[in-house]
């Protein structure tokens, strides 16, 4: 007797667990609904994208020289990745984000953006076979 009665008290723990389970996961996908998660390189590429844009005279001789266009940086701004390594992000006054990408060429480029309060500046514009002499 004493065996069937363990077996009906760990099926109804079992039941149990799994209706908390159930109901736990119900809630999460109830919550949690329409919210995607982002990276934080993409909340940051977003909070950039949203700012106006400038360019110091530097990163518009660089920009001539290489014959990048100012659509090529906006574009690089939405589709480009934002590297850490290369960032200065406790940099003062203003952080500096390093952002690697390709013009619609192809063409491989890196652009500093300086996030000083409502303004993204480009502060440097780098790109591949460069022989620029922009000082």
């Amino acid at each position: 007797m004493s065996l069937i009665k363990k077996d009906s008290d760990l099926w109804r723990r079992f039941r149990l667990y799994g209706f908390g389970l159930l109901l736990g996961c119900l809630l999460v996908s109830i919550i949690t609904k329409g919210k995607a998660c982002q990276m934080p390189g993409t909340l940051k590429m977003e909070e950039l994208n949203s700012q106006k844009l400038e360019f110091t005279p530097h990163a518009g001789c660089k920009l001539m020289c290489l014959g990048i266009s100012e659509d090529d940086i906006k574009e690089m701004m939405k589709k480009g990745d934002v590297n850490y390594g290369k960032s200065e992000v406790h940099a003062k006054p203003c952080p500096k984000y390093a952002i690697e990408g390709y013009t619609h060429d192809g063409h491989s480029i890196l652009i500093i953006v300086g996030d000083c309060d409502s303004i993204s500046t480009i502060i440097e514009v780098t790109g591949e076979n460069e022989m620029c002499r922009c000082d």
